[in-house]
């Protein structure tokens, strides 16, 4: 098959790209001269949020200009602008609150009150779509070069912003100058069913969303809460559902808890602790809204899913839901006594969920030629 007709997610080039730049947006700030850019020049881009009072809830993303040779438009070069969506930072608590906010909301921007997003996905992204002076649209226009293409992508909390962005942009397609698709690695959910027909409805309108999901990694499926958490132990479950709900004052389980959150304290600032408070608190009410059945959570997975078989990388055509729901099951394996086995299972979590360990299958599936199946 001629390269130009591969589907984006088989095309070779294109995620080796969107996985560097995934990796460059982890990295510090690289400050380029616009006048001064050649072909694979990149810079860094952080929206702010305009609330004086969140110095610290932006979101970083890395722009990258990229000559694509096999396609060309009118004898010009084809030029990809990568914008690469930083995941999360375990030592950023904003990151932390952005990931755990999952009680969906509407968006006053869309005209159908039954649509739904992940709350801290959808505010996050909305610091990236911004005003027209400061939002992505201008930072495309600033960026010096006019790209034939724009391929959002993230690892993520950054593949979910990123979706997030693609989505908003995409209704207003028309207006657009250049082409626009979506990839993402390790995606959480981030809409629900109601959003999710409204894509199908528009289908070519949102035809270009592609999610690359590794085998064993939970975060695609975590949004499937009431899932997650019947995963768990009943003795865990009840331990963690009684301290949500603050029955057990005194009792070891809240000590614990109390001493871990005092000694992240001791090192923080002000700004963090008041954060790390709200953490807590964001976390109790989850889990106490689980354990008390007076919560549903109801998102969908969106967009086209590809995960790895034996046989290569593949596109999910059926049973997708099911599919993330059966990574959930290693958090079954947390006890409520063993606290070094529970370390082992965490970092196998993070193992699967790792970026490295997603470049590393996808490239070495990809570099064998005949892997990606549709």
């Amino acid at each position: 098959m001629p390269e130009e007709q591969i589907p984006l997610w088989r095309d070779r080039r294109v995620i080796e790209n969107a996985l560097k730049y995934c990796k460059e947006s982890y990295n510090k700030e690289k400050e380029v001269n616009p006048e001064k850019r050649v072909k694979t020049d990149f810079e860094s881009v952080l929206f702010k949020s305009e609330n004086a009072d969140k110095k610290s809830d932006d979101q970083k993303c890395i722009f990258a200009l990229c000559e694509n040779p096999t396609l060309s438009k009118k004898g010009e070069p084809w030029r990809d602008l990568y914008i690469a969506f930083r995941g999360t930072n375990v030592n950023d608590y904003e990151d932390i609150l952005t990931d755990i906010e999952i009680t969906q909301v509407a968006d006053e921007s869309w005209a159908l009150d039954d649509i739904k997003f992940h709350g801290g996905f959808l505010k996050r992204s909305k610091l990236c779509i911004g005003n027209e002076k400061q939002g992505i649209l201008a930072k495309i226009d600033e960026f010096g070069y006019k790209p034939n293409r724009v391929i959002l992508t993230g690892y993520s909390l950054g593949a979910a912003v990123s979706a997030l962005v693609y989505i908003q942009l995409s209704k207003k397609q028309a207006e657009l100058e250049w082409d626009l698709c979506n990839i993402t690695f390790a995606c959480p959910m981030f809409g629900n069913k109601a959003l999710k027909q409204y894509m199908a409805n528009q289908e070519k309108q949102f035809d270009k969303m592609y999610h690359f999901v590794k085998e064993g990694d939970i975060i695609p499926g975590a949004c499937f809460a009431e899932h997650a958490f019947d995963q768990l132990g009943r003795q865990i479950k009840r331990v963690i559902g009684h301290i949500a709900d603050d029955k057990w004052q005194g009792i070891l389980g809240n000590k614990i808890l109390t001493k871990e959150v005092e000694s992240l304290k001791q090192v923080s600032t002000k700004e963090e602790k008041q954060q790390i408070d709200e953490i807590v608190e964001t976390g109790k009410t989850i889990i106490a809204g689980l354990w008390n059945n007076e919560v549903k959570y109801n998102y969908e997975p969106i967009g086209c899913y590809i995960t790895d078989r034996d046989e290569g990388w593949v596109e999910l055509i059926k049973n997708i839901k099911e599919t993330l729901k059966k990574d959930l099951k290693i958090i079954s394996e947390f006890s409520s006594t063993n606290m070094d086995w529970n370390k082992i299972i965490a970092k196998q979590i993070g193992a699967f969920h790792a970026l490295d360990g997603y470049e590393t299958l996808i490239m070495k599936w990809m570099k064998k030629g005949t892997n990606m199946h549709s």
